[in-house]
């Protein structure tokens, strides 16, 4: 199991110090790392990701916490509730993200037709053909996709908490 871990992880160390490509490869050290370093690019990608996190996580975790609140809660149809949570992430990412796509789409997608419907758009919009639509379009898509699990994971955590202690 380390050779298939730590092979890669090796082999990706010692390619950084050049400059491979389909024609070979030769040995350029530190070049590769004072370009990355010196670039503004680097920076905006590092500042991006760090948003990205921030955003993913945050409402993860949020979403996550209300939804086992609410399928801890004595509510009627909390069996079918605990069902429901399941889809997206049982389904597979691909086919959830082509759904998204659809979902996304400004020529026949539900989200650009419901914005014209109630005003908010004045034609078509598409979501994933803009860098910032893009980029937030992608967070609701992962949250949707990895929230379930945050929730099983509270409501695991609360169920495993015993009954005296809420009472006390």
């Amino acid at each position: 199991t380390g050779a298939v871990v730590a092979w890669p992880l090796l082999e990706t160390i010692r390619l950084s110090f050049t400059d491979a490509d389909m024609g070979g490869e030769n040995w350029v050290g530190f070049a590769n790392y004072e370009k990355m370093l010196t670039s503004a690019k680097f920076y905006e990608v590092v500042g991006r990701t760090f948003l990205w996190m921030l955003l993913s996580v945050s409402l993860k975790l949020i979403v996550g916490l209300i939804g086992a609140t609410l399928l801890n809660a004595a509510l009627p149809g909390r069996g079918l509730f605990r069902m429901l949570i399941m889809p997206p992430w049982i389904i597979p990412v691909a086919i959830g993200c082509i759904g998204w796509m659809w979902l996304y789409n400004g020529q026949f997608g539900f989200l650009s037709g419901m914005g014209q419907r109630v005003g908010l758009l004045d034609g078509p919009f598409e979501f994933l053909a803009y860098k910032q639509s893009a980029f937030y379009s992608a967070i609701v898509t992962d949250v949707w996709v990895g929230t379930p699990m945050v929730s099983l994971f509270f409501l695991a955590a609360m169920q495993g908490v015993s009954r005296d202690l809420y009472e006390a």
